[in-house]
């Protein structure tokens, strides 16, 4: 199967149970479709998984994977990089753990710190962006 036709149906699978709202697509399913595509395209130009050992640790996201969880957009940051100081306060972190740097996942539901047995197992550098 061609790159286009596994896209078309990542697509689709994603796309087709989802429940629209008038015109709308909901957006759980169109970010898990185009992170199942990010996924496919960078498989297709020889990008391979990695161990989660040899990823970046400066804040760059990339996708990550560990076999409970399927692929997650992720990054090896802190919640002082990801929060106000006044939403720290808000929340009762303390500074130790505001400042301590781990995996931290993105969702369009929000995001969290992956600790343990939650931390991904491999990991694969985004695509670049489409050129205009």
């Amino acid at each position: 199967m061609k790159l286009k036709e596994q896209m078309q149906a990542a697509i689709e699978q994603y796309v087709e149970g989802a429940t629209p709202t008038g015109n709308l697509i909901p957006y759980a399913a169109l970010s898990q479709a185009a992170l199942s595509c990010a996924t496919l395209a960078a498989a297709h130009y020889g990008k391979d998984w990695l161990p989660i050992a040899d990823a970046p640790k400066d804040g760059t996201e990339v996708l990550g994977y560990r076999e409970d969880a399927g692929i997650m957009l992720i990054s090896y940051t802190s919640i002082t990089e990801l929060f106000s100081e006044q939403k720290i306060k808000e929340m009762e972190i303390t500074e130790d753990d505001a400042e301590q740097k781990d995996w931290f996942y993105s969702h369009y539901t929000g995001g969290g710190r992956l600790e343990g047995s939650e931390k991904p197992t491999h990991f694969m550098h985004l695509p670049k962006p489409p050129v205009p």
